[in-house]
């Protein structure tokens, strides 16, 4: 088991053309990628199969989280542009990630000509602080007015590229994202239109909602050697009593609880390992679930196909086993299934 916990095994080779530049022209129509725990099939499907795979045996879980657009374009005194991601804001202070590399004491001019001067870096997060004459409200109407969607760096857009930015404010994010928060999008969800919530509904298939705001731990890959020494940073999420009480009702009746997305999994694996149910919660999520990990309460999961190295793919190599996952990688590049945020879907039931 001991190899298990090694970071150079959860790593693999991916052709850079699989790497999904742009959303499926329609959600639905993405590939979907099913494998049956059960019996080990494979199936090679279009994502609005789930309907007739599906049954009311099956709860469905979303993460209806809402990305704020906080990738700001700010500039230094020459006029070089340097982005940042705001991660955290309040009257005259802020927390960021920069995309190039940012001195202490630099000052940068962010939109609008407020000035800030950078007064700290947090080496752990890698996360800069920005002090300047400037209040919360007027930090969220930049964000607002000037905000470009937070795509993760693989997914390469110009200023120029105006289609594509328009389309990005649209496709980075679910059609039921609700609740701001998030300094990326649940992109499992990316799939799901109206339409096949619509029949999925029909069918009898309970459909619920939690939050989880995604955070700076989504950016860092795992660096250690032992994945075991990787550092989760908390993200915050919140199930309401409705929510919950439903859930728990639901696993009393026998029905298999279906998570769309890694942070829907985190958020109810972490209430049912604390309280060993679930609970109207609104709170810090911190768990990190590694092979060896027993599931509680997730009976399947729908998600896309995750970087190597990554906390995600840590994840779901728990559920599935570490080596069966890669080798359904494997299978999945062969059959150019696209790769990451806007890529395909895999349905593991």
């Amino acid at each position: 088991m001991e190899h298990e916990f090694d970071s150079i095994f959860y790593n693999f080779d991916l052709p850079k053309e699989l790497i999904a530049q742009t959303p499926a022209q329609k959600r639905s129509e993405s590939k979907l990628f099913l494998y049956k725990r059960s019996n080990q099939e494979i199936k090679h499907l279009k994502f609005k199969d789930i309907v007739e795979i599906l049954d009311n045996r099956y709860c469905i879980v979303l993460n209806n989280t809402k990305v704020e657009k906080r990738k700001i374009i700010c500039r230094k005194h020459t006029g070089a542009e340097i982005p940042i991601l705001i991660t955290q804001y309040k009257d005259n202070l802020l927390k960021c990630i920069s995309y190039k590399n940012i001195k202490t004491n630099q000052r940068l001019i962010l939109p609008e000509n407020i000035e800030c001067i950078v007064i700290n870096k947090d080496y752990e997060t890698k996360e800069i602080f920005l002090e300047g004459s400037f209040t919360k409200q007027k930090i969220k109407h930049l964000i607002d007015k000037y905000g470009l969607s937070p795509l993760p760096p693989y997914i390469k857009r110009k200023k120029h590229q105006i289609k594509l930015n328009e389309i990005d404010k649209e496709r980075y994010q679910t059609i039921y994202a609700e609740k701001e928060g998030s300094l990326a999008a649940p992109t499992a969800g990316f799939h799901f239109d109206e339409e096949i919530l619509s029949k999925l509904i029909e069918k009898g298939i309970e459909i619920l909602y939690i939050t989880l705001n995604i955070g700076i731990s989504t950016f860092k890959p795992i660096k250690t050697k032992n994945i075991l020494e990787h550092k989760i940073f908390p993200e915050y999420a919140e199930i309401t009593e409705h929510t919950a009480q439903k859930i728990n009702k639901l696993i009393s009746d026998g029905k298999k609880i279906l998570c769309v997305g890694t942070t829907v999994v985190r958020t109810l694996e972490f209430l049912m390992t604390k309280y060993n149910k679930i609970i109207p919660y609104s709170g810090d999520v911190d768990i990190y679930i590694y092979p060896g990990y027993k599931f509680k309460i997730i009976s399947a999961m729908i998600t896309n196909f995750h970087l190597p190295k990554s906390t995600n793919l840590v994840l779901v190599s728990a559920f599935v086993g570490r080596e069966k996952l890669l080798n359904l990688y494997k299978v999945a590049i062969e059959n150019k299934y696209r790769f990451y945020s806007y890529g395909d879907a895999m349905l593991i039931l």
